[in-house]
């Protein structure tokens, strides 16, 4: 009926701004509300959103794509994951994946997507030069749809120009992928993926000696995630990033 449905998608919104903001246990509440507990995309999601280093959660959303591709893009989001916790034999299958649907039925910048997660890939082996210029090229072309492979792309793209000693250039990356924050698709619900932007960015503003700047960022996020659950993984990230260096936990 119309009033089922609109307590569905009531739940629905409610949970997906929860999420935003990092209150993963009340969105998980609010999901199950709406009857999505069994739904693949709301469960790695709210089990995995900010802790895209972690090979238990890569494997899970892994699985779960496997089970409902269509919820993760064709195995975009599920590949990033698996190349950044260093699966790459699971990796490398799901970029394979990605080339071969999106050759098959090619969205719009559908080469932007695959170099993306090439790059990340690339990345992951250690081909820092193979994934700067494959992970420059898909984030170009893909900037206007303000995804979280976007997002995600811009962070790893910074990390690459890094490692090739580009400082200036890392910086200027993150800055730019920064201003695109109102362009991000599903609005709140992929916040962490810009939130992962701006980690780095203030990272990157530390190190280069750019202290006022970074403190500022990490106010606003501060304020973000004011109702964040204390063991948010992105509050952990955040708290780290003010550690003297030489206490940081190494990655």
């Amino acid at each position: 009926t119309y009033g089922n449905h609109a307590s569905v998608d009531f739940h629905l919104m409610l949970g997906q701004a929860k999420l935003g903001l990092g209150e993963i246990r009340a969105a998980r509440k609010e999901f199950r509300a709406a009857s999505l507990q069994d739904h693949a995309y709301y469960r790695c999601i709210t089990a995995f959103v900010g802790a895209a280093n972690r090979r238990d959660l890569a494997r899970g959303c892994a699985a779960l794509a496997a089970q409902e591709g269509k919820d993760f893009a064709d195995g975009t989001l599920p590949t990033i994951l698996l190349a950044r916790a260093g699966l790459l034999k699971q990796a490398e299958e799901f970029e394979r994946r990605v080339e071969i649907n999106y050759r098959a039925n090619p969205p719009p910048r559908s080469e932007g997507w695959i170099k993306v997660v090439r790059g990340e890939v690339a990345l992951a082996k250690g081909d820092v030069r193979g994934a700067e210029k494959a992970l420059a090229e898909g984030t170009d072309a893909i900037r206007s749809t303000g995804s979280r492979t976007f997002f995600l792309g811009m962070e790893s793209l910074s990390r690459a120009r890094e490692e090739l000693g580009d400082l200036t250039g890392a910086i200027r990356t993150v800055e730019s992928g920064s201003q695109e924050k109102t362009r991000m698709r599903e609005g709140i619900v992929d916040a962490w993926c810009w939130v992962r932007v701006e980690l780095r960015r203030a990272e990157l503003y530390r190190k280069a000696g750019r202290i006022e700047e970074a403190q500022e960022v990490e106010r606003e996020l501060r304020r973000l995630y004011a109702s964040a659950d204390p063991d948010y993984p992105l509050l952990a990230e955040l708290q780290n990033l003010q550690k003297p260096q030489e206490t940081r936990p190494r990655k």
